[in-house]
């Protein structure tokens, strides 16, 4: 069986000069799974952890954003030929806050890094220092999360921060 495999897989690759390889399923393999899915143990499990390191979630996001308002503070002396560098690292930093932030409870950092990024996809092609502002004004959001304590989706505050950054996006991105 597996030499006829072998031999068709051969075959195909003298045909064609193109092999497909099946990569190993590792991952799978590492995780029991239950005839309804991941066992109830190992959810539990994974809980846990997660709750361990709830606590620890506002010391790491006070780090982030020191770290983002470094690179703020870099970009703002950085001419606009030579930012997008710093814009790729202002972007991978509030890509992983984006995806920490909904893991511990902090809903609002999720929306606002997602925010960040989505901008900086839009203008690092095309970049202006007059752009600094709107870049501020996430970076200032949050840190006012974090600071806040703002958990979920921040209530009242929460929808009036959002929307006023949506406001500011909108009249940036057309030139306003």
């Amino acid at each position: 069986m597996l030499r006829q495999l072998a031999d068709a897989k051969a075959a195909a690759l003298s045909r064609t000069g193109v092999e497909v390889v099946q990569p190993p399923h590792k991952i799978k393999d590492k995780v029991s799974v239950s005839a309804s899915g991941v066992s109830p143990e190992m959810l539990d499990r994974a809980e846990k952890v997660m709750t361990s390191m709830a606590g620890d979630y506002l010391a790491w996001a006070e780090e982030d954003l020191q770290r983002l308002q470094g690179l703020y503070e870099r970009l703002e002396k950085t001419p606009p030929a030579d930012a997008k560098p710093v814009l790729r690292e202002l972007f991978s930093l509030a890509h992983d806050m984006k995806g920490q932030g909904g893991s511990f409870g902090y809903g609002l950092v999720t929306v606002i890094g997602n925010m960040l990024c989505r901008l900086i996809e839009k203008l690092e092609n095309d970049w202006r220092s007059s752009y600094l502002a709107v870049i501020k004004v996430h970076v200032d959001a949050l840190r006012l999360v974090i600071s806040g304590r703002m958990q979920g989706d921040g209530g009242r505050a929460g929808e009036n921060m959002i929307s006023g950054l949506e406001a500011t996006l909108t009249k940036t991105l057309k030139g306003g």
